[in-house]
């Protein structure tokens, strides 16, 4: 029994998981919606003059329709250490 992303299906299907058991593959797709005043929130922080960046622990490919929603720039493959240390560096 197994389950992975796929990765070749990702443009294909959005976010995906494929539930392996023995032979047998069947596709879990799923979507991480935005909340309704996300990008109205992010425009107004913006307007404020902050800079806004998504960082996360995500693959780059979960995080680009969310960024292009947002109008913003999203870093993937993050642990936790990394988060801090861009912190860090941009403050």
């Amino acid at each position: 029994m197994a389950l992975a992303r796929p990765r070749g299906l990702i443009n294909l299907f959005g976010l995906a998981s494929a539930y392996r058991r023995g032979e047998h593959a069947t596709l879990l797709s799923f979507a991480d919606a935005l909340r309704p005043d996300a990008v109205d929130l992010v425009d107004d922080l913006k307007q404020d003059g902050l800079a806004i960046l998504i960082a996360s622990g995500d693959r780059p490919e979960a995080l680009e329709d969310i960024a292009r929603a947002t109008g913003t720039t999203a870093i993937g493959h993050l642990r936790p250490t990394d988060k801090l240390a861009l912190i860090e560096r941009l403050k």
